[in-house]
């Protein structure tokens, strides 16, 4: 089952991960371990990705995730847990956080 995708509309406030609590921006964006990716629309690059993320990937025959649009990537992955937000920023485009519960 694709990653399901939650839809919203930015309003200025910082956006947490559900499965940790931790902020989605920031210096400690690549130590929570519940963050997939993070895409940022107005660069069109990935901020952040994971180790699991390009595991994930690799085992649905994409090669390197971060040449592939987020929303084709979500459609793609099946990743039990998983949640994606997709945040429109306004002029600084369209944003996805993709977050998994943290694995023990």
């Amino acid at each position: 089952m694709p990653i399901p995708i939650v839809k919203f509309a930015y309003e200025g406030e910082t956006l947490y991960s559900p499965f940790t609590g931790e902020p989605a921006l920031g210096e400690g964006l690549s130590a929570d371990d519940s963050v997939l990716f993070v895409h940022f629309g107005n660069g069109g690059a990935y901020a952040a990705i994971s180790d699991r993320l390009k595991a994930a990937a690799k085992a649905v025959g994409i090669p390197d995730s971060e040449d592939v649009d987020p929303e084709k990537l979500l459609k793609k992955l099946s990743v039990p847990g998983a949640v994606a937000f997709r945040v429109d920023a306004g002029w600084n485009g369209i944003n996805y956080y993709c977050f998994t519960p943290v694995e023990d």
